[in-house]
Order: structure tokens, then C-alpha cells, then sequence
């Protein structure tokens, strides 16, 4: 048996329970079979039937045990019409809105009424609702219509917890810039879902964000940031909390270097800055807390020295440097030209390394020199310790000493003779050389020519300026240079008579004529004749050796002497004689022994346009020098400061026709006129 509702009426697309009254042996356990209009709709011991149209509904409840089997029908007639009643919606998050979204067909024209299962309602066609508390709400919606049916849907809605995320971090040092921050993500969990997802937003100026769960985070500066964190669940509710956090101010961490070389004291110094209140060096496997500590490296390679410094604020800051320790070269130099008072040359000899050379540093026995290659000059042979200091791109130096045997250095010498002279000019060339044993001649003429001889001879044949060059080389290979000029030349003979004086003869008390000469010629000259003018009473001719190389002079002492006080000409003069002087115009000088000035004749005469003039003066004054011709006409004059002695003066008159002329000297003491003939 069962019963139908008594509800009136009773309308289709509405829900029915037909309750199961059906009387049964107790513990017999009877299996049930619904059937509405003939169809197999369930097995369960009440049915909830739903009619989709108003006619007659057969309703069959059959009842089974094992063997057994009864069957009840009943018939449902006079259904109204009713609406099928439905609505959408979706879970959502605790405090979010929820928008149902009514589906109801048929019609409905008595009005919807809405229980959202929080005490709340609404007669709207589509409602919003907003739960405030998370949990499963049984929603039922209402629909009526004139023929007094009054169809409902009843559905669960689940609303979900929030998050509540909370975070924290912990004092310095775990929250100073440029270093990490460890944040403590200390959200609470979701009873009813799971928060799946984190969103960090670090609020400083670089943008700093994150999804992990506990994230760390180095903030570049110190200040106040504000910092977000969002929290989202698998069911898609999202909320988001703001703190401030406070970030302290890191020391800056730092340190130099020394070179770093092996066996060596390698100095560090720290560079840090911000308050350092405390400091741990960790060098290789040594630890140091001094400020600068100094570490000797026993090994080479790549070493990581860490500085961690301390502030007062409790702040740290750590900096990691890489240490290279290279390989020490093996030094080496090479010695070329080992002889003394000559320039040996020290070349660096060291094989290529990374750590390459850039500076260096030699001694040589107290004498420093830098670059490479370098070169030293020994004064005397023996053994020198030579030291050499290398500087390369580590910084790093290293030091090299060797003892070096500097040989003899011979001495290269020669006398040339003659040395000048016109061509052919046949020299003989004397080998003076000390401590060598081979010699090595070069004559450097027009054909090159060379010779092995100690003493060899040559001609040059040739007018030219040449070099005899001689190598002289010792038993140890050391060798000297001596070279000598030659002249082949056309000679040219100038000697000057620089000077000339009466001295004092302290055997005889006499005087004695003095002369200075000066070889103004480019050959030697190895006599000459010197010509005594005794005004004009007498002349006295003397020859003078001489062998005076081009520029030299040398003073003479004449044997011509004179009593003192006795003079009974009025002048004196010397002359050099010699016919091949090719400018014989300073070959004279004289001594005026009178009061008076005293003036020669003009000379050439007649003339062809120069005419020379000379006068000897007492004392230093104005001369005036003046031409007429035979009318008396003044045609030429001329003044110059006349010396004490012999002065003279060379007039181009070649602009006077020819004729006879008169020639006026006016000295300070004197004045003569004499005459010329112009052809």
C-alpha cells in the first residue's frame, strides 16, 4: 500500500512523495518496484513522484521477497497545470554576491517567492544575495500561478571561507636591504577549501613581487615599504592584506687586494662602510676579525676570500672575491757582448706565462736600469752579480740574480801618416792596438777596400773625405772600433799671422821679435819663412819649423834681436813668406817704433780697379781714405778706425776710368798723399 498527497490540487512539474504504508514481516527485507505509466521509475521504499502532464497517472508499487511478490495500483486524475520551476547559480566566496538566474517555465502569474536559506527572501524574478558566513545553504524558489499551484525548486548553494592572510619577518638582520628577507607567510588554512595560490607585492620602487609561499626578497634600499599579500583558494575566493615593514640600513661590504703571490704576505683592507661594528674574514680556510688582516698563500690557484661586516643597527653585508695565486715564472735573461767598457746587452728570457710581464727592473752591481731589453757598460773585466726584478700583471714580483763574466775589452789604435794630403795619397797605417788578435781593416774609399794586416798600407786614389776604420777583436770575441779620418784633398795653404812683439831676451836683455801663427790651411804645414821689414833699411828672412796640423797654432820666438832703445828705423814688420798662401793680405803684422804714423805706397800700381793700401798707426783713431783725380775732384772717400800697428785696406775703385789719380791718407798723426795710375 501507499499513499497519495493530499494536497489540493495537485499540479504537474511539482514533486510528490508518495509514502510506502506497505505491511511486511519483519525482517523479511521486501525489495520495491515504482512504475508511473508503466515505466520502472524506482526501487527505493517511498518515491517521489513528479507528473509532467495533467492526465490520469497510473502508479504501480509492487513488493518482492524471495518467492513471493503483491503489487498495488492507483491512479492520480484531476492534475492542474502547473509551472516547472528551476533557477541558476553558482557557489561563491563569503561576502561576495550570488545572482540566481531564474529558469521557471510555464506561467506563472501569481508571483515567485525566493528562500535563500539564511532567514532571507525575495518576490524578485532574478535575485542578488550576498552570505555572510560561509557554509551550504538550502535555496528554494516558489512559483505560483492562478490555478493555485504553487510549484517549488529546492537547491544547495556553498558559500566558502575567505583567507586571512597575515605575514611577518623577523628583526634585523633578517630585514636589512641588500640582503634577503625571509618573509613568514602565517595565513591560517581553509577549513572547507584550500588556498592555492600567493601573490607578493613588495611596494618599493623596483617592483619586487613573488608567488611563493614564504618568499625571500632583497630590497635595494632601506625605508618603510608596503608590502601586499594576496591569498587565493581552489574556489576561487581572493583576499588581499597590507602591512608596512620597516627595512634597515645595510653596511656597504668591501675590500682591496694586495697582489696575491706565492709564499708572499698578500694584504687585504677593508673598505667597508655604514657603521661597522664588527667584521669576519674567511680567506681560503683562515678566519680573521681584525679590519686588515694579511694571509700568505702556500699553494696556487683561485682562492675565495668573504667579508662579512656588522653594523650597529644588526645589519650584515657579505661580499665574495675570487683570489688568483699564479704560478711563479721560471726567470731567465741572456747576456750578449759580455766585454768590458762596452754595452753588454740584458734581454729578458722568460717563457710566456698568463700572468704576463709588464715591468722591468735590473741591477747591475749598484747600477739600476728598468725596460728590457737593458744595457750596462762594465769598466773593468771580472765576475758581476747581475740581478734581475720583474713586475707582472697580479702585481706580483719576482727576482732573479746570475753572476756574469765580463770579458777584456781589447783597445783598437792606429796612426795614420800622412792623414791628408792630394792624390794619390799613399798612407801607411800603424796597428797601436792592445790585447787583441784579429784585426779587421776597413778603408772606406770609393772601391770599400778592407784588409786583415796589422799594419797594412793604402793608397787613395781619389779627392774625397774618408774613414779608415780598424775592429780589433780579443781571444773572447770582445772587440773595439777605432777610425780615423783621411783628406784626400787639393791643398790650400793659409797661414795667419795672429800676432807679433818685441819680448825681452832675460839672458841678454835684448829684444827679440815674438810671432803667433794660426794654420788656416786644410794640410799640416811643417815650415815656413818669416820676413823682418826694418822700415825701410833693411830686411831679414828667417825659417821656422812649424808642423802645425789645420787649426793649430804655435808661438816663435825669433833669433833676430834688436838693443833696447836703439831703434834707428821708424817701424817693424813680419811677414809670413809663402808662395802657395792663396790669401796673403793677413800674413803681415807691424810694430810702430816712432811717434808718428807711417803709410805705404798703394799697391798694385797702375791698377786694374782694387787697390790696396796699408799704414802702420801709433794709436787707435779715425783714418780717412780720399781719391781725386787730376782737377782736384774728390772721386772716392772712405773712413774706418784704424788699430795700434799695422792696418789695411782695400779699395774697389774699378769704377774710375782710367788715368792718373791722387790717393790722400789722413791718420790721427799723419797725412800723405800719393798717386795711382787706373788702366
Amino acid at each position: 500500500n501507499f499513499t497519495l498527497p493530499s494536497i489540493v490540487p495537485l499540479c504537474t512539474n511539482q514533486s510528490y512523495l508518495l509514502t510506502n504504508t506497505s505491511s511486511f514481516d519483519t525482517g523479511s527485507n521486501p525489495s520495491w518496484e515504482w512504475r508511473l505509466n508503466g515505466t520502472l521509475v524506482s526501487a527505493q521504499q517511498n518515491f517521489a513522484a513528479l507528473f509532467n502532464s495533467p492526465v490520469a497517472q497510473e502508479i504501480r508499487l509492487k513488493a518482492l521477497i524471495p518467492g513471493c511478490e503483491n503489487e498495488l495500483i492507483k491512479t492520480v486524475t484531476g492534475l492542474t497545470t502547473g509551472p516547472a520551476v528551476n533557477f541558476l547559480a553558482n557557489d561563491n566566496c563569503q561576502g561576495s554576491s550570488v545572482s540566481f538566474t531564474n529558469t521557471t517555465t510555464g506561467i506563472v502569474d501569481a508571483g515567485y517567492a525566493w528562500n535563500f536559506g539564511d532567514v532571507s527572501n525575495s518576490t524578485l524574478t532574478n535575485p542578488v544575495h550576498n552570505y555572510s558566513s560561509p557554509a551550504i545553504y538550502q535555496v528554494i524558489l516558489t512559483a505560483s500561478n492562478s490555478a493555485g499551484c504553487q510549484n517549488s525548486q529546492k537547491k544547495p548553494i556553498k558559500i566558502y571561507s575567505l583567507p586571512q592572510p597575515n605575514f611577518s619577518i623577523g628583526l634585523p638582520p633578517f630585514s636589512c636591504n641588500n640582503s634577503p628577507t625571509p618573509f613568514q607567510n602565517v595565513t591560517p588554512p581553509l577549513t572547507d577549501s584550500n588556498i592555492t595560490a600567493w601573490n607578493w607585492q613588495f611596494g618599493d620602487t623596483a617592483g619586487g613581487t613573488s608567488l611563493q609561499k614564504n618568499p625571500s626578497y632583497s630590497f635595494p634600499v632601506a625605508g618603510t615599504f608596503n608590502v601586499q599579500l594576496s591569498a587565493v583558494s581552489d574556489a576561487g575566493c581572493s583576499v588581499s592584506v597590507t602591512k608596512p615593514v620597516t627595512i634597515s640600513l645595510s653596511p656597504t661590504a668591501d675590500f682591496t687586494v694586495g697582489p696575491s703571490c706565492l709564499n708572499v704576505s698578500t694584504k687585504f683592507t677593508d673598505l667597508s662602510s655604514g657603521g661597522i661594528q664588527s667584521r669576519v674574514w674567511q680567506i681560503g680556510v683562515s678566519s680573521f676579525g681584525v679590519p686588515n688582516p694579511t694571509n700568505t698563500f702556500t699553494s696556487t690557484g683561485n682562492f675565495n676570500a668573504t667579508l662579512n661586516v656588522t653594523s650597529a643597527n644588526g645589519c650584515s653585508n657579505v661580499v665574495t672575491k675570487v683570489i688568483n695565486v699564479p704560478v711563479p715564472p721560471a726567470l731567465n735573461f741572456s747576456v750578449a757582448n759580455p766585454c768590458s767598457s762596452k754595452n753588454t746587452l740584458f734581454s729578458d728570457a722568460t717563457p710566456s706565462a698568463a700572468d704576463g710581464i709588464v715591468g722591468w727592473n735590473w741591477n747591475f752591481a749598484g747600477n739600476s736600469l728598468t725596460g728590457n731589453p737593458a744595457e750596462n757598460n762594465f769598466d773593468t773585466q771580472g765576475t758581476y752579480t747581475v740581478k734581475l726584478t720583474t713586475t707582472h700583471t697580479s702585481g706580483c714580483k719576482y727576482t732573479l740574480s746570475k753572476n756574469v763574466l765580463i770579458n777584456p775589452s781589447p783597445i783598437a789604435g792606429f796612426i795614420a801618416s800622412p792623414d791628408r794630403g792630394a792624390p794619390p795619397l799613399t798612407v801607411q797605417f800603424e796597428n797601436t792596438s792592445q790585447q787583441a788578435v784579429n784585426y779587421s781593416w776597413k778603408f772606406n774609399d770609393k772601391v770599400f777596400a778592407s784588409s786583415t794586416r796589422i799594419s797594412p798600407v793604402y793608397t787613395f786614389a781619389s779627392l774625397g773625405d774618408y774613414s779608415a776604420e780598424l775592429t780589433a777583436t780579443s781571444a773572447q770575441g770582445c772587440s773595439d772600433v777605432k777610425s780615423v779620418p783621411i783628406k784626400v784633398l787639393v791643398p790650400a795653404i793659409d797661414l795667419i799671422l795672429k800676432s807679433f812683439s818685441l819680448v825681452n831676451d832675460p839672458v841678454t836683455g835684448k829684444l827679440k821679435a815674438s810671432v803667433t801663427i794660426l794654420n788656416n790651411s786644410n794640410v799640416p804645414v811643417g815650415s815656413s819663412e818669416i820676413v823682418l821689414f826694418l822700415a825701410d833699411k833693411a830686411v831679414v828672412n828667417e825659417t821656422v819649423v812649424l808642423n802645425l796640423n789645420p787649426d793649430q797654432s804655435i808661438t816663435k820666438t825669433l833669433s833676430f834681436s834688436l838693443s833696447p832703445n836703439q831703434f834707428d828705423f821708424s817701424f817693424l814688420c813680419a811677414e809670413i813668406n809663402s808662395e802657395k798662401d792663396f790669401q796673403p793680405d793677413n800674413n803681415k803684422r807691424c810694430i810702430n817704433l816712432s811717434n808718428t804714423d807711417y803709410v805705404f805706397g798703394p799697391y798694385p800700381n797702375p791698377t786694374t780697379g782694387t787697390v790696396h793700401v796699408d799704414w802702420i798707426s801709433e794709436k787707435s783713431g779715425v783714418t780717412r781714405i780720399i781719391v781725386y783725380d787730376t782737377m782736384g775732384k774728390k772721386s772716392y772717400e772712405w773712413e774706418t778706425t784704424s788699430q795700434s800697428g799695422l792696418n789695411q785696406a782695400i779699395l774697389d775703385l774699378e769704377f774710375l776710368s782710367t788715368g792718373l789719380y791722387y790717393l790722400t791718407i789722413e791718420t790721427s798723426g799723419s797725412k800723405k798723399t800719393t798717386r795711382f795710375l787706373r788702366q
